[in-house]
């Protein structure tokens, strides 16, 4: 018989989450009391150093005072990510399986974040019908299966995407803070490539290969939307049936232009229009260029060229700017500061 689950599937995990536990009730003053402990301490060994050496060596106060802010905001962390056990009424959550998941036990973990190691303590559920156990609360923070945090691992992929791996461990001490092994940099790169090929349901292209053969121009027609073999049908030039040697495809002018009425102008002015308020909608995080791959973080969500937000196409991802495109129109989003 399936036991029957305490929460709907409309459920999101957050809000689930949000119903049935949620970390201890760690107050501010002791956090404050965390943080201000740590100030304390390096505050007397700033002070004790100026009156031996007589100055303030400005490059190592910068240092301490880094290092101690990550020593107090990993304490600070890892009190709010002490989990309580669910109550009575909230033990169990639906299994992938169609049977529940019961609560068994609080279960600890090291997580790497952007501010040092901390310890999360959180509910482990399992499955009686499929052996499957569960950590809600490492879904809901982006860490399910990982040992680093969401920012530790943009960090990362950023650092993977300039240089060799093995050295990548050394920018990541020197501008974080952070001491991270080389396979650490490998494993953030590769799976953020590995999201981007899943993304676009393609394989990852092999740059090795040699006198790649340009795609033909059935190939690409047979990749397009529908949107876009309209806007094809009335634009006034039309794909020739090869490429030019250098990939790029050859048009030719299908003749007379098409005859605009009163219907299409303001279906243009409707298509403008959207554009318009799904750019407006973008925020450009940050922008990850390498010497094989391009990517940026809009609204939060990685994306590379070629990829759809909605009505929007990414044209081209440039230094500080990414131009989309929608039908005949372009724009320019600069990164924020």
């Amino acid at each position: 018989m399936q036991v029957k689950t305490m929460c709907s599937s409309n459920d999101s995990v957050s809000d689930f989450l949000f119903i049935c536990y949620s970390p201890g009730k760690k107050t501010a003053q002791a956090i404050q009391q965390e943080v201000a402990r740590e100030v304390n301490r390096l505050l007397s060994v700033i002070f004790q150093d100026r009156r031996k050496a007589g100055r303030l060596d400005l490059e190592a106060v910068e240092a301490s005072i880094r290092s101690a802010m990550h020593q107090a905001g990993a304490a600070a962390l890892t009190q709010l990510l002490q989990y309580d056990p669910p109550d009575e009424d909230h033990r169990t959550i639906p299994c992938s399986c169609g049977y529940s998941a019961h609560y068994k036990e609080l279960r600890s973990k090291t997580v790497l974040t952007v501010v040092g190691t901390v310890r999360l303590t959180r509910p482990y559920y399992l499955c009686a019908h499929c052996a499957t156990g569960q950590y809600p609360v490492d879904v809901e923070l982006g860490i399910a299966g990982l040992e680093s945090s969401p920012g530790v691992r943009r960090m990362e992929a950023v650092v993977g995407s300039e240089m060799p791996f093995a050295l990548g461990c050394e920018p990541m001490k020197v501008l974080a803070g952070l001491d991270v092994p080389a396979k650490a940099v490998e494993r953030a790169a590769e799976a953020i490539g590995a999201q981007i090929a899943q993304q676009d349901e393609i394989p990852v292209p092999d740059f090795n290969r040699q006198n790649p053969q340009p795609a033909s121009t059935k190939e690409i027609l047979d990749a397009l939307d529908e949107q876009s073999i309209d806007f094809l049908k009335r634009c006034p030039f039309a794909l020739v049936g090869t490429t030019a040697a250098d990939g790029t495809i050859e048009v030719s002018p299908k003749g007379d232009e098409p005859v605009t009425s009163n219907k299409d102008a303001e279906r243009e002015e409707e298509l403008h229009k959207q554009a318009l308020d799904a750019v407006a909608e973008l925020k450009v995080q940050s922008i990850m260029r390498g010497t094989k791959y391009s990517s940026c973080m809009i609204n939060n969500t990685l994306y590379h060229e070629g990829q759809q937000i909605g009505v929007l196409k990414i044209e081209q991802i440039a230094p500080n700017t990414v131009i989309v495109s929608s039908g005949k129109y372009r724009f320019e989003v600069k990164m924020q500061k």
